[in-house]
């Protein structure tokens, strides 16, 4: 019994990474070269002087009018030399520094205060520690119809090793669910590492109202507000010149500790398809679990690595297609090494996020 149980799971886990597959590839790439829109770009930033210089001189790279769009620098109370590093740098563009004051933190105000000095018609958001490319804006630009309120961008996670490659396969399947499910109708994840939506939205929406008890999902809230309100108004730019690239974590605490910042905003989410998602996928891993446990001690038949690798030929099948767009590559070792450690990890990371605190810019939050 345990054993059709076990197997019937993969199936089903298989089955419906295939239907993802399926809905990524039918993600229309239309395109409005005709367009000529001015775009905000909102970098929020704390502690990121390391970083933020390049990302400022690859905008200044950026194929686009410069007289089209604006960068605004909201810093979150940086205890570094970021504001030297922005006030310091030679922008051919119009670059603004701005500061939170008060007593106001977080990335939600930082945002929110950009928002209310931006001037142009679509505001782009990106973070202090990713890269972009030369069509960014482009993209972006061309990706817009009159419908069109929201546009999720596409993420790549550079990897420099095994453990680097491990989490841009991880990432990588994000990226694809969450371009998957506004192709279905179902927009329920984004990353505010490269997002945009028109500025006259935001304040419609109410923004943040009701998720700054949270210090993290910026993104997502504000896209489910979105699809609420607009519904069938939210699209993926599917389109190379587009991705925004990011590092992953050096060590694993530092990435448990991202992955629980993450999970932090899941017991606020109220959407019926997101509650059902994090359900399945945690079913799905204990019954791998499960699976490797009766393998080992001969209650459960070989027939389970037949399914169990079905099961991986599905996700990197539907992986693979994603890091076309991304233009960035995994081994296929990369992809046993992840299937075989991921139910492990996923059962870790739930208790983790139950009982453990989290730090995110040298701040501590439960």
């Amino acid at each position: 019994m345990i054993e059709w149980v076990v197997i019937g799971v993969a199936v089903m886990h298989s089955l419906i990474f295939l239907f993802l597959y399926l809905a990524f590839r039918r993600i229309e790439t239309k395109t409005y070269p005709e367009n000529k829109l001015t775009f905000s770009i909102l970098i929020p930033v704390r502690n990121e002087q390391e970083n933020i210089g390049n990302l400022l001189a690859d905008i200044n790279k950026l194929d686009y009018p410069t007289d089209m769009f604006e960068l605004i620098v909201v810093d979150d109370n940086s205890e570094d030399k970021t504001s030297d590093v922005v006030q310091s740098f030679k922008a051919g563009y119009d670059l603004r520094y701005v500061e939170l004051e008060g007593d106001k933190k977080g990335k939600k105000p930082a945002l929110e205060l950009g928002v209310s000095k931006a001037n142009n018609e679509i505001i782009l958001t990106t973070d202090g520690d990713c890269r972009v490319q030369p069509n960014w804006l482009k993209s972006f630009n061309e990706s817009y119809d009159d419908s069109t309120k929201l546009v999720v961008g596409p993420v790549r996670m550079e990897s420099k090793n095994l453990f680097g490659a491990l989490q841009s396969v991880d990432f990588s399947i994000l990226i694809g669910y969450a371009a998957s499910l506004v192709r279905l109708g179902k927009p329920s994840m984004s990353n505010g590492a490269n997002m945009a939506y028109r500025r006259e939205i935001f304040s419609k929406v109410n923004g943040y109202e009701g998720n700054h008890q949270v210090p993290t999902g910026d993104d997502e809230f504000l896209l489910l507000k979105v699809a609420e309100h607009y519904p069938g108004s939210i699209s993926f730019v599917k389109q190379s010149g587009a991705v925004v690239s990011t590092d992953p974590k050096d060590s694993f605490a530092e990435f448990i500790n991202q992955r629980k910042r993450w999970l932090s905003k899941w017991t606020l989410h109220k959407n019926a398809s997101i509650i059902i998602s994090v359900l399945l996928i945690l079913i799905d891993n204990l019954a791998m679990i499960v699976g490797w446990i009766g393998l080992i001690n001969g209650f459960i038949s070989f027939w389970f690595l037949l399914f169990f690798a079905f099961r991986m030929v599905a996700k990197a099948l539907f992986s693979s297609q994603v890091n076309s767009l991304l233009e960035s590559s995994n081994h296929i070792f990369s992809y046993v090494m992840y299937e075989l450690i991921y139910p492990f990890y996923v059962l870790l990371l739930s208790f983790a996020s139950i009982f453990g605190n989290y730090t995110w810019k040298g701040r501590k939050y439960r």
